[in-house]
């Protein structure tokens, strides 16, 4: 039986993921957002999720994404989280892998 504990090269690279829910928009398409904090609790990301659900994110995220917590917020909670997350990411390039 294999350790449950994460590997301990892996906890100096883990990263939160949370998803961000709000309300449909007015054709009933979703408006959830995954967004990636590092160890600091900066936002490092953020990926639409759409219709692909945890496979909106890269895919060293998946994991985490699968099982992250959800939390309400507003449509415009949720561009801004969108917005700035997309801008974290251009800022860091090569730090995901794309989705």
């Amino acid at each position: 039986m294999g350790s449950i504990l994460p590997d301990p090269i892996a906890i100096q690279t883990m990263h939160t993921v949370l998803l961000f829910r709000a309300a449909n928009d007015r054709n009933g398409n979703p408006c959830r957002v995954f967004a990636a904090f590092d160890e600091f609790g900066q936002l490092v990301g953020a990926w639409d999720e759409g219709y692909s659900g945890h496979h909106a994110v890269p895919s060293e995220l998946r994991t985490v994404a699968a099982v992250c917590h959800a939390v309400a917020v507003s449509q415009s909670t949720y561009r801004s989280i969108l917005k700035q997350g997309s801008q974290a990411a251009r800022m860091s390039p090569g730090r995901f892998s794309q989705p």
